[in-house]
C-alpha cells in the first residue's frame, strides 16, 4: 500500500507521466485491482492510464477544450460586424441594435464588444484623476489674496493640506 494517494501525489509532483508509469506496470504485472489499491485511486483510473499506454498516447493529461463550440459567431459575420464598426464608428449597444433590426441576429453587445476587442477595434478610456475641491485653493494669483474653496464634500481635515502641493 503507498503512504499516500494518488491524487495527492498528482497534485504534488512535478513528474506526473513516470508516477503513471509505474502505475501502469503494476497493473500489468499484478492486476488492476492490486494496483488501485497500493496507489490509493479507483480501478477506473487504472484502466484509463493501462488503456491509453496501450493504445500508444503519452500518459499526459489530454487537453479539457471542447472540440467545437456550438455558440460560436461565423468569421462572416465576424467580418461584416467589424466593416460595420469602421464605417459607423458606433459602439457595441448601437451596433447590437443595428444588427438585431436589418440582419435578425440577437448578440449581445457584451459578444459584440468581445469581437471588437478581439479585433482591436476598442480603446481603452483615459481615467480622470481626483481632484479634492480644496486644491483649487493653491491656484491663487497674489500672496493673501481672498480665496473662495468648496469644501462640502471633504470629510478628512488632512486633504485640505498645510503645504502647496504641485
Amino acid at each position: 500500500m503507498c503512504p499516500h494517494r494518488y491524487y495527492d501525489m498528482i497534485r504534488a509532483e512535478n513528474h506526473k507521466e513516470t508516477l503513471r508509469a509505474q502505475m501502469v506496470r503494476c497493473a500489468v504485472a499484478h492486476s488492476i485491482s492490486a494496483a488501485a489499491r497500493r496507489f490509493g485511486t479507483t480501478r477506473k483510473t487504472v484502466r484509463k492510464w493501462l488503456g491509453r499506454q496501450r493504445g500508444g498516447e503519452p500518459l499526459t493529461d489530454r487537453s479539457r477544450r471542447p472540440h467545437s463550440s456550438s455558440s460560436r459567431i461565423p468569421p462572416e459575420f465576424e467580418d461584416q460586424l467589424v466593416e460595420l464598426r469602421t464605417k459607423t464608428r458606433c459602439g457595441p449597444h448601437r451596433l447590437s441594435d443595428s444588427l438585431r433590426r436589418t440582419k435578425g441576429a440577437s448578440l449581445s453587445p457584451w459578444t459584440v464588444r468581445n469581437i471588437l476587442k478581439r479585433n482591436g477595434l476598442l480603446k481603452r478610456r483615459k481615467r480622470r484623476k481626483t481632484c479634492y475641491p480644496a486644491h483649487w485653493a493653491w491656484e491663487a494669483d497674489e500672496p493673501f489674496s481672498p480665496v473662495q474653496a468648496d469644501v462640502k464634500d471633504v470629510h478628512d481635515k488632512g486633504t485640505l493640506g498645510t503645504q502647496r502641493t504641485t
